[in-house]
């Protein structure tokens, strides 16, 4: 039996597993350092080549490849800074909800409880299942903790009723 909620806090704690920020700080990294070491040498050959002769075809192609070089490792710089702070945005958010739904979760666990306590107590006392009696080979049993609480729930059950009824 399983509830929505806690599925729901299952599903975020497996999407904030899967935000790699050590990984994207890493791209993050390179990038920025191939940006910092590469765009002011690429300046300097488009400053040295607007000096040269612009009448050159060749050098005028060479000039816009350097260009296009230049933004692409712009592009890629930003690009890898805009995941980084989307990844650190996304994993805070999700953290915040799943402090949220983890609450709730643990209500509906705690309620969960509770009604399978209250359904061997149940069994228990109309005689359809004895926990002392060994069980059948692959039949899954209930939980010792569960079975426990059931024999209390039942014995404190009825000294209430008794005391009730003796007021």
């Amino acid at each position: 039996m399983s509830s929505g909620i806690i599925d729901l806090e299952h599903n975020l704690k497996e999407e904030i597993k899967k935000i790699s920020l050590k990984e994207l700080k890493e791209i993050n990294r390179f990038a920025s350092y191939v940006h910092d070491k590469m765009v002011p040498l690429l300046n300097e050959v488009i400053q040295a080549s607007a000096h040269a002769s612009t009448s050159d075809e060749a050098v005028q192609i060479l000039i816009g490849k350097i260009r296009d070089l230049h933004a692409k490792i712009q592009a890629e710089k930003s690009s890898s800074e805009t995941n980084v702070v989307l990844a650190l945005g996304r994993q805070e958010t999700l953290k915040e909800v799943l402090g949220q739904v983890s609450d709730l979760a643990q209500k509906e666990r705690e309620a969960l409880n509770k009604q399978r306590v209250a359904e061997i107590a149940e069994k228990i006392q109309d005689g359809t299942y004895d926990p002392d009696v060994p069980r059948k080979v692959g039949q899954r049993p209930e939980s010792i903790k569960n079975i426990r609480a059931a024999k209390q729930t039942l014995f404190s059950g009825s000294s209430r009723k008794s005391d009730e009824d003796g007021d």
